[in-house]
């Protein structure tokens, strides 16, 4: 039997990228395309900062981002510059407003509004893209989870495997949520960079423990699982489903020696 790869995934409204070890694979109904990773997983110092706990799960999430932008620029380049534009510019709009001082009272409530309402339009792109994006988050899911069960995708194990996965990123976010309102009540003020760190690390370490088996790690999927079940997962279209599967096959060849 094949070694088991560990598969990741990250879904949007346009389609899914599916990454193994060394490969990703972008799917979308138009078509499908395998590439190279920027960071391969099967690399020595990768695997070692893997298996450190804390350290782990601040490297893991600096692996991601790094990758989904070297995603979006192996698709287009053109499409990587415009999001660094649109993250620059919000940067500095969320810069310009100050969070007032005596002297700066009428100017400060002006900033402040501006602020509110930016982050309100912020928070509703943010839930539209998340909305839109919940049939392929769910047949992310199911490719992953039901090759993570059975070390294939069998069709009707993929059709039957349930939307919800331990290992999506919903869980880790609920956790690093949990972690942030568990730090705000416990310590005193701090760094807020060491602060988020802090929430990382932890968050992340507490998040993996929903893959454990048996009652301990159901109970710690459970704030993953309301947030995937409630907001971030849905019914899936099967043909949108078999046709993503195959993608995944295509990448798993790949995985299992193939060449580019």
């Amino acid at each position: 039997m094949s070694k088991q790869i560990r598969f990741g995934g990250v879904s949007t409204p346009m389609g899914i990228t599916f990454q193994g070890e060394k490969y990703g694979v972008n799917w979308s109904r138009e078509g499908s395309s395998v590439y190279k990773l920027g960071v391969s997983r099967s690399n020595s110092f990768v695997r070692l900062l893997r298996k450190i706990p804390f350290v782990r799960g601040l490297f893991m999430l600096s692996l991601i981002i790094f990758e989904m932008f070297y995603s979006i620029y192996w698709k287009k380049k053109s499409n990587l510059l415009i999001l660094i534009v649109a993250l620059v510019g919000v940067n500095f709009l969320i810069n310009l407003v100050p969070f007032g001082t005596e002297t700066e009272v009428v100017i400060s409530a002006g900033f402040n509004i501006f602020a509110i309402v930016l982050v309100l339009v912020i928070f509703l792109v943010f839930g539209y893209f998340i909305y839109k994006s919940r049939g392929n988050h769910s047949i992310e899911h199911k490719v992953i989870g039901a090759y993570d069960r059975t070390g294939d995708v069998k069709i009707d194990d993929v059709i039957n495997e349930p939307c919800e996965h331990p290992r999506c990123g919903g869980n880790l976010v609920a956790w690093f949520f949990l972690v942030d309102f568990i730090v705000f009540l416990v310590l005193p003020p701090f760094n807020e960079w060491l602060k988020f760190l802090l929430i990382i690390a932890i968050g992340y370490e507490l998040g993996l423990m929903a893959c454990w088996k048996g009652w301990f790690g159901k109970l710690m999927f459970v704030p993953g699982w309301l947030i995937q079940k409630l907001t971030t997962t849905n019914n899936v279209n099967v043909d949108d489903l078999k046709s993503a599967r195959k993608a995944f096959l295509k990448l798993l060849d790949y995985e299992r020696g193939g060449k580019l």
